[in-house]
């Protein structure tokens, strides 16, 4: 799964997914979030034991920056 937002980071001819998330079923938690970093690298974010969890992670996180702004 990968999730496009508004990031900082983007410039006008860029379009790279700012969250990435990958699946490993002999890991646990199974599901990873990765997120895009200043040189577009990928880091971990978070690990979740489903989908449904990284979405609500990852959603929760751009609301609470763009409630920042």
């Amino acid at each position: 799964m990968e999730c496009y937002t508004d990031n900082e980071y983007a410039t006008i001819d860029e379009s790279f997914p700012e969250f990435k998330v990958s699946y490993d079923n002999d890991d646990s938690p199974r599901y990873t979030i990765h997120v895009r970093g200043e040189e577009d690298q990928y880091s971990e974010l978070a690990k979740y034991d489903t989908l449904k969890e990284c979405e609500l992670h990852i959603s929760n996180f751009v609301q609470s920056r763009q409630s920042a702004d």
